[in-house]
């Protein structure tokens, strides 16, 4: 009797455990051009957002008005529009550098820390960057070599004792798919070039690695990601166009 009361025990402990570990990170993924109206209302959506989720990082490809430590805008095209050119912000790029230090802030990795977790966001462009933006191929140097870069870069997070990698990519599915199975320490791939976004987001929960944020209309991506251990889990993706 008394080691079925210790079995059991110690069984409802660990369970209590896992659940006081377990943590909820939300991404607000959203394409909307500072031109458009919306834009204005989602700092107002997100701070609404704060009452029922602790961690909110807000993912642009447009630069912030006025960035804070949760606000996250990735290279790609969108970035040299004439209204967004911002440069003082911090523009994530693990990839690609850029030889004019006064045209972008241009960083490799976000590390953020949680209450319980710790994260780190990357951002890997498609190689023929240079070729389809030639006005800037003179400022931007592009590591060819994706798979190697993002495995140095993966190996450096596990060293310093990061949880969880993700990365917010302007690279197309067929990469992203290629670059996840050959970077197994990736959690998750939100891939913002994808050219194929025919399939429902849903579908992707129960493969949760690579999610397809279509860029070619303007849409708002509310995803809802359970941490628990060493486990990445999607619990949810609201899709409103």
């Amino acid at each position: 009797m008394r080691k079925f009361v210790f079995v059991y025990f110690v069984s409802f402990f660990i369970l209590i455990t896992a659940f006081i570990s377990a943590e909820e990170l939300v991404l607000i993924c959203h394409n909307y051009s500072p031109q458009n109206s919306i834009y204005n209302n989602i700092s107002e959506l997100s701070d609404s957002l704060t009452e029922n989720y602790m961690n909110i990082f807000e993912i642009s490809p447009f630069p912030f008005k006025e960035q804070n430590n949760n606000q996250i805008c990735f290279l790609n095209p969108s970035i040299f529009s004439d209204n967004s050119f911002n440069f003082t912000q911090k523009i994530l790029s693990t990839n690609v550098q850029c030889s004019d230090s006064s045209l972008f802030d241009l960083i490799p990795y976000k590390p953020v820390m949680l209450d319980t977790h710790s994260v780190v966001f990357l951002s890997i462009t498609t190689p023929d960057f240079p070729i389809l933006y030639q006005n800037y191929s003179e400022d931007f140097d592009v590591e060819i070599d994706l798979f190697n870069k993002m495995k140095e870069i993966c190996n450096m997070c596990e060293k310093f004792g990061i949880d969880y990698i993700i990365a917010i990519n302007y690279l197309g599915d067929f990469l992203s798919n290629e670059l996840l199975q050959k970077v197994s320490q990736l959690d998750l791939v939100i891939d913002y070039f994808s050219l194929d976004n025919t399939h429902h987001y849903m579908k992707e929960i129960t493969h949760p690695r690579l999610i397809n944020w279509s860029r070619k209309k303007e849409q708002f991506l509310l995803v809802e990601i359970e941490l628990l251990d060493d486990k990445l889990k999607i619990q949810d993706i609201t899709h409103i166009e």
